[in-house]
């Protein structure tokens, strides 16, 4: 795992040194990333203030447990475009989101 990107040790700590449940928690991750940031994207693509809002939350908590602030930082960008209701840097908050998933997923 990239250090810079996810916090392993704190991860790890989290999980009482269990270094088995971690394997399971990235591979769970793996499957599941592409998917979230499949539901943003569709969100965006839908131009729904309120969806773009739930599905950046969403992803935002599932990386925010691997401490991966960088891309939970680029989800919390998109929930508040949202939750403003004006998308009018969504398309440029979105592109972050991407750049930073594809870093996250990278390191898992």
């Amino acid at each position: 795992m990239d250090a810079s990107v996810i916090d392993r040790e704190a991860l790890l700590a989290e999980l009482d040194g269990d270094e088995e449940l971690l394997a399971e928690l990235v591979e769970t991750m793996r499957a599941e990333a592409p998917k979230l940031l499949h539901e943003v994207q569709a969100a965006v693509a839908a131009c729904d203030p309120a969806l773009v809002a739930r599905a950046a939350h969403t992803l935002k908590g599932a990386v925010s447990n691997f401490g991966a602030r960088g891309t939970a930082d680029a989800a919390l960008q998109l929930e508040r475009i949202g939750r403003s209701g004006d998308l009018g840097d969504v398309a440029s908050a979105l592109a972050t989101l991407e750049l930073e998933m594809r870093e996250f997923e990278k390191a898992l």
